[in-house]
């Protein structure tokens, strides 16, 4: 009989399983055979890429080979996950990892193969895919992709009531960064981070943070756009306005304010309970 998940871990999916690949002395030779030299620092625009995704099925034979030798220690998202789990005294069964990984190569093939090693290891294992940010334009649309698949997940499994763990230690540093804000908004249990090489978990508490409800209110004058005389008249003058902007909360495109997409989901969550 399945045992039942209580735990549930959100587990940004960076690079580091392929530079840990690429500096060790039994499977460097090999990166570097099939052409994936510096593959953990290939922007998502790179043209190698495409090439990797072309060679997908060696390149996850190689990293295959390399999480069963190296186990728990192989990469950023298991080792804190295994300290985690030994730490509190919760075993694999009882325990969903949700990785989620941009839309690139290196970083789905990364995922695949952590899901893979995680599977094995009696984990249930679910898979996201978020946008990519490739550039200040897709900024918005990554964090916004971000909240939709991946905090609607914190919110949905603590109405269940199951404990949220969000392990902050992979990933892309810009969406990380952003997940833990927008996951104490959401009441996750618990942030934690370790680093493979120190082998050593500290914890961000998880205390619920919220948005002061007079800001929220300013931002609903934003959801559809407006021009700038009708914004300073709305909230009584244009150094609101310009403050606004100023922190990111609103954007003023073609002469017209609004508020940026992404602080719409963050409203929207924010306005969401806590289930304790």
């Amino acid at each position: 009989m399945c045992a039942l998940v209580v735990y549930v871990h959100i587990v940004p999916v960076g690079t580091s399983l392929l530079g840990n690949v690429s500096r060790d002395k039994d499977f460097g030779g090999y990166v570097e055979e099939l052409g994936f030299k510096d593959w953990e620092r290939w922007s998502p625009d790179d043209p190698r890429q495409r090439i990797l995704c072309e060679k997908k099925s060696a390149a996850l034979d190689l990293l295959r080979s390399f999480v069963e030798k190296k186990g728990f220690e192989a990469s950023a998202e298991l080792t804190p996950l295994d300290l985690f789990l030994k730490a509190h005294g919760h075993s694999p069964g009882e325990t969903m990892v949700i990785l989620y990984s941009t839309d690139t190569c290196n970083s789905l093939l990364a995922r695949d193969a952590v899901a893979e090693f995680l599977e094995k290891k009696g984990f249930k294992v679910v898979l996201k895919q978020i946008v990519g940010i490739r550039s200040v334009e897709d900024f918005d649309e990554g964090l916004k992709d971000l909240l939709d698949k991946i905090v609607s997940e914190i919110i949905r499994h603590k109405n269940e009531g199951k404990k949220v763990f969000i392990n902050a230690s992979p990933g892309f540093k810009s969406e990380t960064t952003f997940l833990v804000i927008a996951a104490l908004i959401a009441c996750a249990d618990k942030i934690y981070y370790a680093h493979e090489s120190f082998r050593k978990i500290v914890y961000i508490p998880g205390i619920p943070l919220t948005i002061r409800e007079d800001i929220i209110n300013i931002l609903r004058n934003f959801e559809e756009e407006i021009d700038q005389r009708e914004a300073e008249e709305r909230l009584g003058g244009g150094e609101i306005v310009r403050d606004f902007e100023l922190r990111g909360l609103i954007e003023k495109k073609k002469g017209l304010y609004k508020t940026r997409e992404w602080i719409k989901n963050i409203i929207n969550i924010t306005t969401t309970k806590c289930i304790y």
